[in-house]
C-alpha cells in the first residue's frame, strides 16, 4: 500500500530483504528455525528502502520526506476508520 502510494507520486522504493538473510541460500546449513523468527518473516515484507544516494538534491529529499509523511498519515488514518 506505501509502496504503490509512493510509486504513483513517482517515489521508486524497495523491499529492503524480500528474503530474510536466515533464509538465505548461503545459510541453509545452519538450521535456523523459521517459526521462531515469525517477527523476522514479518518485517522483512514491510521494511522499505527509500530513495538515498549522494546526488539526491535537497529539494527531492523534502518531496520524498513530504509525500511519505502524507502517505503514512492516509494510511493511519484509514486503519482508525476501519477499526
Amino acid at each position: 500500500m506505501v509502496k504503490q502510494q509512493l510509486f504513483e507520486k513517482g517515489i521508486n522504493s524497495i523491499i529492503y530483504y524480500p528474503i530474510p538473510i536466515h533464509a538465505q541460500i548461503a545459510y541453509k546449513n545452519k538450521n535456523f528455525s523459521r517459526t521462531k523468527l515469525i517477527n523476522t518473516e514479518r518485517i522483512c515484507t514491510e521494511v522499505l528502502s527509500l530513495p538515498m544516494f549522494p546526488e539526491i538534491s535537497y529539494e527531492e529529499q523534502v518531496y520524498v520526506a513530504e509525500n511519505l509523511n502524507k502517505v503514512l498519515k492516509n494510511c493511519i488514518e484509514e486503519i482508525q476508520i476501519s477499526a
